[in-house]
């Protein structure tokens, strides 16, 4: 378990994500989230603790889309070539 302290001292791209409907992960999600400079958080609606699970297809489009906004362009299409 992370520190506050350490948790401003992350540097890499975060998404946090929580089901609304566990309202205790929900909110470490949300103090995790205020600590963490440029991080994201997403708060899936009618989801409880298994986000994965209990909501697939939007779990996966917020993981898609979070990681082409934070995968170097550039690093990707070297490692096509």
């Amino acid at each position: 378990l992370l520190t506050g302290e350490q948790l401003r001292r992350l540097t890499m791209p975060v998404l946090l994500m929580a089901g609304k409907v566990d309202a205790k992960f929900a909110a470490i999600a949300r103090e995790m989230a205020a600590r963490i400079a440029g991080s994201e958080l997403r708060i899936v609606a009618g989801a409880g603790h298994a986000v994965p699970i209990e909501r697939a297809a939007e779990c996966a489009a917020e993981l898609e889309q979070f990681l082409r906004r934070n995968i170097d362009v550039e690093q990707r299409q070297g490692a096509t070539a």
